[in-house]
């Protein structure tokens, strides 16, 4: 019986970085693009494969996205006059996403993007020159 509430405590934690980490994406979805958008993309986030594998099980990969996304969601929502005192926030909470595990390293991009570009657009059609970027660097040449 001891073994079986040995696992309790790390998966109740696991689930709490879940929430962390889907409110985090909802309400950083929701600052870009608005409420539609941002339902639509935490129900297709909490329908993979993936993610409820990952966030049912004791790993470190889950917690390490939740800081991940959070520091994006800071530096999205963050007003532009008062930036420097939040990418440091930002940073620190990109830091602990690092430290639990190196997953979150294929944010950094975007995360140097929001940075560069500054905040969220409050129209989504802003996006599309970015993502026409996005398209046109990962063709293949020739």
């Amino acid at each position: 019986m001891q073994a079986a509430h040995s696992v309790l405590w790390p998966r109740l934690l696991t689930s709490a970085f879940t929430l962390l980490l889907l409110s985090a994406f909802f309400a950083t979805v929701y600052r870009v693009s608005g409420l539609p958008a941002a339902a639509i993309a935490t129900s297709l986030l909490i329908a993979s494969p993936g993610f409820i594998e990952l966030s049912s099980s004791c790993m470190l990969e889950i917690p390490a996205l939740a800081f991940a996304v959070c520091a994006l969601g800071v530096l999205v929502t963050c007003p532009r006059h008062r930036r420097c005192g939040w990418e440091i926030v930002a940073g620190v909470l990109f830091g602990l996403a690092l430290l639990a595990k190196l997953v979150p390293l294929i944010l950094l991009p975007l995360t140097a993007l929001v940075i560069g570009t500054g905040p969220a657009p409050k129209q989504p059609e802003a996006l599309l020159v970015p993502c026409a970027g996005h398209y046109l660097a990962s063709r293949p040449l020739g």
